[in-house]
C-alpha cells in the first residue's frame, strides 16, 4: 500500500454501531425541552415545501447528539472524534432522502450550524458538520450497510430455525456488500484508508462467523478475500494494457475477424434454438452463443486467418475466451456461470457434431480460465514475435513492451519443462503446439535484450533472469531414438494425445512434428479431429 502520513480514518467512524443504531430508535425524544429544538420549528426548517420533513430532521440531530454527548458527561470533555465523524454522515445520509435543490444544501448547512453551536458548548462537532463529498458518501454508506448487517451477526444464535434463516440471510447482505466496497475500492486503488476499513471490517467478520460456527452451530459463508481481489484487478489491468501492445500487430488482429462477423439468423435457428430457448436465456448467454456458432459454422471459409484449419481452429479458441469472459464478468450468480458453460459446451458439440470432418474444431470449456488465459498469452506471443521484435527501434514504446516480456518470461519458465522434450541431437518434441513454440530464437530473454531493457529505471526490469531449456535427452532412450537414428526424410508420427489440456478438448489425436532447433520456419500447429 501506498505510504501517507499518519491521520484519522475518516472511514473508521462505525466501532460503536450498536450504540448509534440504538439511539436512532429512539429518535424525537425530549422534543420540545429546550430552546435548540424549537429553532428547528423556525420558518427556514418548516416552511420550505418539504412536508415538516427539514424540521423532524432538525430536531433528530439535535435529539441524537444529546444522546452521542449527555449533559452529564460535560465535565469529563467526552471528545470521541468518532461520534462527531458519525453524526455528521448520518446528517448527510439523512438528508439524501429528502429531495433538496442543491442550491438549497449549503444554507441547510449553515442553518444547523447556528443551531448546534449553541448546544454545543465544549466544540465537540465544532466545523464537523458539514457536506461530504460524494465518493466520500459512497464508501461510507457501504461501510455503515456492512456494520448493520454485522451487528446482526454478532449475537447469540438460538436453535429456532427461522433465526438461523436470519443469520444466513444477514450474512449474505455481509458478503454482498462487502463486494460492492471492494469494486469502490479497486476504482482508485491507492485509497489506503478506505482500504484498511475494509480489511477491519474483514477481521471482524471473520470473527463472528468464527462464533457463529462455535457456540451458534451455524455454518455462514466467508467473505471474498481482499488481497486476492485486488491482485486479480492488477492483473486485469496489466492484461488490458498487454493487449494494447499487440492490437495493432496483423496476426493479433485476426481475432477481428471474428468479432466482426455478422450473426447470421439461419445459423442461429440451426443450432442454438436446438441447444435452448432463446426467449427465456440471458442476454449475455444468447450473445456469445451466436456469435459462436456463427464464427464455428463459417471457420473453414476464413481463409484469411490462415490456409491450415488447424490453425483457424486455434484462432477461434482463443477468441473464444475473450467473449466468455467479457459475459461471465456481467453475471454473478456462480450457478448461472455454470449454466453459461455448460450451454456453450453443448453447443460446441452439437455443432461439430454436424460439420464434415475437415471442418471440425473441436474444443470445450471448464471452469479453469486462468489456464486458458494464460495459454491464450502466450500463443499470442509467439503469434506476433516478430512484430515486437521489430518494434524494439522505437524507444518510447520500451517499457510498455518490457513490462510485457517480463510477464511472458513468467508465462515461458511455467510451461517450457512440461511442453518442450529436447533431444541430443537438437530435435526436440513439442508437447504444446496449439500455444508454445519450443524453438530458442523465440526465448523472450532475446527481446528483452533488443528491446534493452536492463537499462531501464525499474528494478524488476535489471533481476531478469533467463529461462533455461530443459536439459537434452539422449535420443536413443527415447521412445523414437530408433526414428531418429535412421537418416530418413523427416516425418509426422501420430500420438494419442490430448491437445492442450483433457479440460477443453475433446480427446483429438495430436500430430507431433520432430524439427530439428536450427528450423525457423517451423510454425504453431494444432490438430483437431473429431473422436
Amino acid at each position: 500500500m501506498t505510504n501517507q502520513k499518519k491521520e484519522e480514518n475518516k472511514f473508521d467512524i462505525f466501532d460503536d454501531i450498536k450504540t448509534y443504531q440504538g439511539c436512532e430508535y429512539k429518535e424525537n425524544i425530549e422534543v420540545g425541552l429546550n430552546d435548540s429544538i424549537k429553532s428547528c420549528d423556525t420558518t427556514q426548517w418548516s416552511n420550505n415545501g418539504y412536508n415538516g420533513k427539514l424540521s423532524t430532521l432538525c430536531k433528530n440531530f439535535i435529539n441524537l447528539y444529546y444522546k452521542l454527548y449527555p449533559s452529564e458527561l460535560d465535565n469529563n470533555g467526552n471528545t470521541n472524534n468518532k461520534h462527531a465523524e458519525y453524526l455528521n454522515f448520518w446528517f448527510n445520509n439523512k438528508l439524501k432522502t429528502i429531495p433538496i435543490n442543491s442550491n438549497e444544501e449549503q444554507n441547510i448547512y449553515s442553518n444547523l450550524k447556528n443551531i448546534y453551536s449553541t448546544i454545543d458548548k465544549n466544540n465537540r462537532i465544532k466545523d464537523k458538520i458539514n457536506k461530504i463529498q460524494e465518493d466520500d458518501y459512497i464508501k461510507l454508506n457501504t461501510l455503515n450497510n456492512l456494520y448493520t448487517n454485522y451487528i446482526k451477526l454478532d449475537t447469540r444464535v438460538s436453535d429456532k430455525s427461522d433465526e438461523k434463516d436470519n443469520f444466513t440471510g444477514n450474512a449474505e447482505k455481509c458478503i454482498e456488500n462487502f463486494k460492492d466496497g471492494i469494486k469502490l475500492y479497486l476504482q482508485k486503488i491507492d485509497d489506503d484508508n478506505f482500504y484498511k476499513a475494509l480489511h477491519k471490517f474483514s477481521v471482524l467478520y471473520k470473527i463472528a462467523r468464527y462464533k457463529l460456527a462455535s457456540i451458534g452451530k451455524l455454518e455462514v459463508d466467508p467473505l471474498p478475500l481482499l488481497e486476492e481481489e485486488i491482485a486479480k484487478k492488477k492483473l486485469e489491468d496489466a492484461c488490458k494494457s498487454f493487449e494494447n501492445i499487440l492490437k495493432d500487430f496483423p496476426e493479433y488482429k485476426k481475432y477481428n475477424e471474428f468479432n466482426n462477423k455478422t450473426n447470421e439468423q439461419s445459423i442461429c435457428v440451426k443450432y442454438c434454438d436446438k441447444i435452448f430457448n432463446l426467449e427465456k436465456t440471458n442476454k449475455d448467454i444468447k450473445i456469445v452463443c451466436i456469435k459462436l456458432a456463427t464464427n464455428l459454422d463459417n471457420l473453414s471459409s476464413k481463409t484469411s486467418i490462415s490456409a491450415n484449419h488447424s490453425e483457424r481452429c486455434s484462432y477461434m479458441n482463443y477468441w473464444t475466451y475473450n467473449i466468455i469472459m467479457h459475459a461471465l464478468n456481467n453475471i454473478s450468480d456462480n450457478d448461472k456461470k455454470i449454466d453459461l458453460l455448460n450451454i456453450i459446451n453443448n453447443l460446441l458439440f452439437y455443432i461439430n457434431d454436424k460439420l464434415p470432418k475437415e471442418e471440425k474444431c473441436n474444443y470445450y470449456i471448464n471452469n479453469d480460465l486462468d489456464k486458458w488465459k494464460e495459454e491464450k498469452d502466450l500463443h499470442d506471443y509467439f503469434k506476433n514475435y516478430s512484430k515486437i521484435e521489430e518494434s524494439a527501434s522505437d524507444n518510447s514504446k520500451n517499457t510498455n513492451y518490457c513490462e510485457y516480456i517480463f510477464y511472458i518470461n513468467s508465462l515461458y519458465e511455467k510451461y517450457v519443462h512440461s511442453c518442450c522434450t529436447y533431444f541430443s541431437n537438437n530435435h526436440y518434441w513439442n508437447d504444446c503446439k496449439a500455444y508454445f513454440n519450443c524453438e530458442e530464437q523465440y526465448n523472450p530473454h532475446n527481446l528483452y535484450l533488443k528491446l534493452n531493457c536492463q537499462e531501464l529505471s525499474l528494478d524488476k526490469f535489471k533481476t531478469f533472469k533467463r529461462v533455461t531449456t530443459p536439459v537434452p535427452i539422449d535420443y536413443k532412450f527415447s521412445p523414437a531414438g530408433r526414428r531418429f537414428s535412421k537418416k530418413q526424410p523427416k516425418k509426422k508420427q501420430k500420438i494419442t494425445h490430448n491437445l492442450n489440456e483433457p479440460n477443453r478438448q475433446t480427446s483429438p489425436k495430436k500430430e507431433v512434428n520432430y524439427v530439428n532447433k536450427s528450423s525457423k520456419k517451423e510454425r504453431i500447429r494444432i490438430a483437431y479431429q473429431t473422436t
